[in-house]
Parts: C-alpha cells; structure tokens; sequence
C-alpha cells in the first residue's frame, strides 16, 4: 500500500497507512531521471517519478518513509536501455508537512554508470478526511548527476494533488507545472498530470491503474509525452511492504516499457 492510500478493514498499526505501492511515491521529489544522449544530441525523458501518480494524503505524524525500487526501462528514439536503483526518503514534520528527498542510487545506461540528479522538496497535505484528501508539493531537481544523467540546470515543479475514497476503491488526480532548462540554454514550462484507480480489497493488497505524462516539449515541436502503468503491492507487516509495476509509454519519444520492484519501510 502506498503512502497517503487509505486501508479498508481494521489496522491495528497506523504505519501501514504508509506502506508501499508501486513505483514510487511519487511525489516530488522525485525519483528518477533517465536522460541520455543519442547522435550527439541530449534525449530527455521524464523523471521516473513524474511516471507514476502520487496521492494527496501523507505519513502519519512523526513518521518516515523509505522506498527502495530497481527497475528497467526501455526508451525510444534510438537512446540506451536504462537499469537504475532508486531510492525515496520522506519524513513528517507536522500540521500536514512533509519533506521529500529522492533520486537514482546506481544508473546503467551503456557505456554510463553513474546517480542521476538529486530531488528535493515537501508536500503540505492541507485538507485531509476519510473521504477527501487534498494537498500542494514542491520540488526542485538539483543538476548533480553524472554528466550523461543531469538536466543541464535546475528544475521546480509545484503540483496540486487531490485524492477521493469511494469504498475500497480510491481515485487520485494531479497536476502541476515544471520549468525545464534546455540545453544549450534557455527555459520553457510543462503542465505534468496523472489519473490513478487503486483498488484496495483488504489493510495487505493494493492494485493501481494509471495514467500520466507532460506536454508541451518545445524541443519536439510542442508534442506531449502519455504513458500507463500498473501496480500491484502488498503488505508484509506493520513496517515493509513490497510491489512489482509495469508501465507503457504512448508516445513517439520517451519510455518505450519498464518494469520494477519496490520495497518500502516505514518507522
């Protein structure tokens, strides 16, 4: 289950409110990029975290939350394959904040092996019920990669997330804005959105649907980038959690497929 989901049936320990889901919390801080380069040119793809949709809801008060995920993605355009180990770290501060701190660990893309940027932020979940959750997040993509892996400045992106429970079913929608720094100079901004349906039977399983992607790329003549994806996690404790996603880029460029494991600690 991942952060912010809100469990059905009785749970006897508030952490697993927080456990795991796939992919990656998303949220803002970020978990992943894949950029590379191809003929010489630099073919940016989307951080891996703006993949996959985040919920509004946050950890419970005075908890942290650790999510480990390697994964595989395959990209388009002629650009190398990517095997990556991504790490995601948040920790509750109060009165609904939270701060958020993520990238890639280890990054393959032949003949480069390196950590792509670094992701830093937080999130203030200002409304918050059993139905009804809603919050805004922050965060700023630090160019500190490897050479091959880093934007060539850096990127914020502010994000409004809304999530609503019907049942045992929970429906999450976001939308934000990043300001993308193009090389060799100059900026433009991108609305990123997701759609998410999790589907959580009992307090262990969670199922997710998704889809999300940004546009417009001034680079590519204002084309837009969508991709779907698919999660199933599970519940081993009151702390871990572990989850297995597939996701499936739409689009011309980016993402071709990935595939990735999770592993998620709360304490």
């Amino acid at each position: 289950m991942r952060e912010g989901e809100q469990p059905v049936g009785p749970i006897p320990d508030k952490t697993k409110q927080t456990g795991g889901r796939i992919a990656c919390l998303l949220i803002p801080l970020l978990l992943v990029t894949a950029a590379a380069r191809a003929d010489e040119e630099r073919q940016r793809l989307l951080p891996f975290y703006r993949n996959v949709p985040q919920a509004a809801a946050g950890l419970e008060a005075g908890r942290f939350f650790l999510e480990l995920s390697p994964y595989y993605m395959t990209s388009k355009a002629g650009v190398e394959d990517t095997w990556a180990l991504s790490a995601f770290f948040s920790a509750d501060l109060g009165g609904g904040w939270e701060v958020r701190l993520a990238g890639d660990t280890l990054t393959y893309q032949r003949p480069t092996t390196g950590f792509s940027d670094l992701f830093v932020g937080a999130k203030w979940c200002f409304h918050k019920t059993d139905v009804l959750s809603l919050a805004v997040m922050a965060d700023l993509e630090i160019p500190n990669g490897a050479k091959d892996f880093r934007e060539p400045g850096p990127e914020p992106t502010l994000t409004f997330l809304a999530s609503r429970t019907f049942g045992a079913f929970q429906g999450s929608l976001t939308v934000g804005s990043t300001l993308v720094e193009e090389d060799p100079g100059g900026s433009y901004l991108t609305v990123n959105a997701s759609l998410e349906l999790d589907y959580l039977p009992d307090e262990r399983n969670a199922y997710s649907l998704w889809v999300s992607g940004y546009g417009p790329d001034q680079k590519h003549a204002g084309a837009s980038r969508v991709s779907v994806g698919a999660s199933y996690s599970r519940q081993l404790d009151a702390r871990n959690a572990v989850g297995i996603y597939a996701m499936q880029g739409l689009s011309g460029r980016g993402m071709g497929w990935s595939v990735g494991f999770t592993w998620d600690v709360s304490f």
